[in-house]
């Protein structure tokens, strides 16, 4: 029996961490070297199926998805604010403006010359909601920008919901 060889798991760190954002308006892809912090969640809901005669749940079933809040923070860097990086539409564009595609990508692989490399987290149909700022004595303004995401896949699995699922309109017709 021939024995097989092991390859050691990757482990992600932070300072390997690259978030792109893609501008639905231009097409163009960026890399924001303003946040130095990424967290996300992802959470589905669910509910408990109850039978006549019987005290606790038969079952618990999935019922949805909710929306992902993403937390990006990072220094401020003077003249890339959060209408220009964060894809924050300004007051009179908010009507018009276009979701935003977000991705994470391992620096370390990229830096070896990976060129397939899948990101990390890939954001669809992401919405800046905010922004907040930090400007105190003797350190660096700090800056944290909020997003919603509809869904999101990894390096593992796409998200997509079934082809059969209702829906919404387009805002080009």
């Amino acid at each position: 029996m021939a024995a097989t060889k092991q390859t050691a798991p990757k482990v992600m760190s932070g300072a390997r961490a690259k978030l792109n954002i893609v501008d639905p308006n231009s097409g163009s892809t960026h890399a924001v070297g303003l946040f130095s912090n990424v967290s996300y969640h992802l959470t589905y809901e669910t509910a408990p199926a109850f039978v006549i005669g019987r005290f606790a749940a038969v079952e618990v079933d999935y019922t949805s998805m909710d929306l992902i809040p993403i937390t990006c923070s990072g220094f401020r860097v003077i003249d890339h604010g959060p209408w220009a990086e964060c894809g924050l539409p300004k007051l009179q564009e908010l009507l018009l403006s276009e979701y935003l595609t977000l991705d994470i990508f391992d620096r370390q692989a990229e830096a070896l010359g990976d060129t397939s490399a899948k990101p990390i987290a890939h954001f669809n149909n992401v919405r800046c909601t905010g922004f907040s700022t930090t400007i105190s004595a003797r350190n660096l303004e700090e800056i944290t920008a909020s997003f919603v995401a509809l869904t999101m896949d990894d390096e593992t699995a796409s998200n997509v919901e079934h082809s059969s699922a209702p829906a919404w309109p387009s805002k080009n017709v």
